[in-house]
């Protein structure tokens, strides 16, 4: 049977070509003719354009509800365009800060995602969101003792939610960290948790007794915001794809894809993929095996961004994984991501000829 190198072999290792705009707060991705416009910036020029007073016009309220509309289209970009406005206006509060940050998260920029939310701690110390976001940023980056310790902050702190959403936010990151540490640890680490839980789920209880109609739309919200955040928080309400499951229940099956398989699996956005595989009736064991073959696949067709997404998923199951710290750390380098590169890379334990090479690379490119 034909086995795939357990770790990718690096063929080339040549430094990107980076221009100014890569390293700007905001980038502008838009096509600069109207031949290239697609179905989706034409939906957002029809949110943008229907009844809508011109940006002089604007308050915050209604740059704070485009933003919101075009985040829930997935019209990221768009998005940052009205935030850029904003900064234009000289109008920056936390607010804006926090849309920003988790814009970024949303389109996978984690380094900007990251770098705003420690600017809105530093401005908001007493704000939820800013941890929460940091929360996610360190799960995304398998740094689940650190996630711990946060969550306990916000906890122990007493540090109140503002809404509906930074509830739900919560939850999920809650459940996540009980799939990954025992429930002892978790208890022992966090010992509000308890309490956090038995007042929430009193207030769900009493929330759904005066409107049902409500809390309904507030469990769809949820499923919304889930797959919406960088970080898959696995579901069981969540609708896999049923050919989707059939095609990763083949790959498992032959420990190989087939040309259709391949099709399918590149057809498919990266979150929806994660999901399937946690939703898989498998070891963590086989779940990293198949982060790293999917993102084998996505690598050699040249989706660096999804690979990498897959393989910090797979981390999120075990965080000393050489194989896997050894692939991210090279698709990091490939991907011009020299300092997050190297931060993965001195992470493995058992370090070969090839990942000292790679970290020396890593180290002269960075300076």
């Amino acid at each position: 049977m034909k086995k795939r190198p357990k770790w990718f072999q690096q063929t080339s290792f040549n430094q990107p070509n980076t221009s100014d705009t890569s390293y700007c707060v905001f980038k502008n991705l838009y096509p600069s003719s109207s031949e290239d416009t697609t179905t989706e910036e034409i939906s957002a020029q029809n949110i943008t354009t229907d009844n809508k007073p011109s940006s002089n016009e604007m308050t915050k309220d209604d740059f704070l509800l485009e933003i919101h509309q075009f985040k829930q289209q997935k019209l990221y970009e768009e998005a940052l365009s009205c935030i850029q406005l904003l900064f234009e206006k000289n109008i920056v509060d936390s607010d804006i800060i926090y849309e920003l940050a988790d814009t970024y998260l949303c389109l996978h920029d984690y380094e900007r995602a990251f770098n705003w939310t420690q600017k809105l701690k530093a401005q908001s110390p007493q704000d939820c969101r800013s941890l929460l976001l940091e929360i996610q940023l360190l799960l995304v980056h398998g740094k689940k003792e650190e996630a711990l310790t946060t969550l306990n902050h916000l906890l122990s702190n007493k540090i109140t939610l503002k809404n509906e959403k930074d509830y739900q936010l919560l939850d999920m990151i809650i459940e996540k960290l009980k799939k990954i540490f025992k429930a002892d640890k978790l208890m022992r680490r966090c010992p509000n948790l308890n309490t956090y839980q038995k007042q929430r789920r009193q207030s769900l209880k009493t929330q759904k007794q005066k409107n049902p109609v409500n809390h309904d739309l507030t469990v769809h919200q949820s499923t919304v915001i889930n797959s919406a955040k960088g970080v898959i928080m696995p579901d069981t309400n969540t609708n896999i794809n049923p050919a989707l499951q059939n095609t990763i229940n083949q790959i498992w099956d032959m420990q190989i894809a087939n040309k259709e398989n391949i099709s399918t699996i590149l057809a498919t956005p990266c979150e929806q993929v994660s999901q399937c595989i946690m939703s898989q009736v498998l070891s963590y064991k086989k779940k990293i095996w198949l982060f790293n073959y999917l993102a084998d696949i996505f690598r050699t067709h040249n989706n660096l961004q999804s690979a990498i997404f897959l393989l910090r998923q797979a981390l999120l199951l075990d965080d000393e994984n050489d194989f896997i710290l050894k692939n991210l750390g090279y698709l990091l380098c490939q991907n011009g991501e020299y300092p997050n590169a190297l931060v993965v890379l001195k992470d493995i334990k058992h370090k070969d000829f090839a990942v000292l090479d790679l970290i020396a690379k890593c180290q002269d490119l960075k300076n």
